[in-house]
């Protein structure tokens, strides 16, 4: 599998997980000239964007076009590269639950060659890891997410329904999915899972 999406809730060790896979050597030798393509350029601000605009959902998917042209060019310039996407298309489901949107961006994942890692959190930690983040102490991460959802208790009913929509997603999608519990925070032990799943995937 030349492409291996890493996905979950907000929270859930995303960026953990790929500090932990950037410590394995056999991390950057698998990439080859390949990247990680960060969520800034994956998802950006596009829950934001949805709450500003609303619109038709397919107006808000523009990011995954852009980032599926780029893995076409690229894989196709260097075809023993292998990319990491930090957020992709469950992403934008858990806020636009509408699987045709994305139907036309699976083909094209699964023809490239594309597994996918869910990491999930078990439900009591969501408060703790989801909504009030340790990572974001001094900003208004927490005081944002009650602002925009209008309570503490929608904000974390939102948290949970985000994370269980992707979880839904996996009877849905046509891609080899591992899914990862963190929330013992075993960082290096979930990158080590996670090269090995993706090697045995390919």
């Amino acid at each position: 599998m030349r492409i291996l999406i890493i996905e979950g809730v907000t929270g859930a060790g995303k960026s953990e997980t790929l500090r932990a896979l950037a410590r394995q050597p056999a991390f950057a030798a698998r990439l080859g000239p390949g990247r990680v393509i960060s969520e800034e350029d994956t998802l950006g601000e596009v829950m934001d964007e949805i709450a500003q605009f609303g619109g038709p959902p397919a107006r808000h998917v523009w990011r995954l076009d852009r980032v599926m042209a780029a893995l076409e060019r690229e894989s196709k310039a260097a075809p023993e590269a292998r990319f990491v996407l930090e957020r992709f298309h469950l992403s934008y489901y858990a806020l636009l639950p509408e699987w045709t949107l994305f139907e036309a961006y699976e083909r094209a994942l699964a023809r490239l060659g594309c597994a996918s890692v869910l990491l999930t959190l078990d439900p009591s930690a969501l408060a703790e890891r989801s909504l009030e983040r340790a990572d974001r102490r001094g900003t208004d991460w927490t005081a944002g997410m009650i602002a925009h959802y209008g309570s503490r208790d929608a904000a974390l009913a939102a948290i949970a329904r985000s994370q269980q929509r992707r979880l839904d997603a996996l009877a849905l999608t046509r891609l080899p999915t591992r899914v990862i519990d963190t929330t013992g925070q075993a960082w290096d032990a979930y990158a080590q899972e996670i090269l090995s799943w993706w090697r045995k995937a390919d």
